[in-house]
């Protein structure tokens, strides 16, 4: 049933990009499924972003520190899933100003001191802007940059940015003969 298969895709989108305790129990990872992760990016994006909204809301405090919680709360949400990724990326874009295989570099258990940096700046950047959109009640485009930001890796997917990765590989082939799904 390949429906079933999409759902369960977009289950797993939001089971594996999220900590929300939603739990995918069985499932076969075929095409369908693929393309379910694929289309369920944005609607998980959907979902932070109405999550974040919420506590900005209902938080008993001034906007401006409930606008910082929340903001902080979003990054729990997501479990910082991007932040070592961004601290290879730091560490390996350094490392070949110095001829180093980057690489081996970017493999290593350990972050370097660029990596930290970059990622304490990145999370810095993104509470801050997240903080001044939630202050300012901009709440369209929280919700419209958590989706788009997350629906862009479909689009991505035409780029042959990372050929060693398995997971983008399959992502990749789900949705290279069809670029729509059928959904009813």
């Amino acid at each position: 049933d390949q429906m079933k298969q999409v759902i369960n895709g977009i289950i797993y989108s939001i089971s594996y990009f999220t900590v929300l305790p939603i739990k995918l129990k069985h499932f076969e990872a075929d095409k369908e499924f693929y393309k379910g992760v694929v289309w369920g990016l944005p609607i998980v994006g959907i979902l932070l972003a109405l999550i974040t909204i919420i506590t900005f809301k209902i938080l008993p405090f001034e906007p401006i520190y409930s606008a910082f919680l929340s903001a902080v709360f979003y990054l729990f949400l997501y479990g910082f899933i991007h932040l070592e990724s961004i601290s290879d990326v730091g560490d390996g874009w350094f490392a070949s100003f110095s001829n180093k295989d980057v690489y081996k570099v970017m493999k290593e258990p350990q972050i370097g001191a660029m990596g930290a940096i970059l990622a304490f700046c990145f999370v810095l950047l993104k509470v801050a802007a997240i903080s001044y959109l939630l202050y300012l009640e901009g709440f369209a485009f929280i919700l419209f940059a958590f989706a788009v930001s997350r629906f862009s890796l479909y689009f991505a997917l035409s780029f042959d940015f990372h050929p060693k990765s398995g997971f983008l590989n399959l992502l990749k082939n789900s949705s290279a003969q069809s670029s729509t799904i059928k959904l009813l």
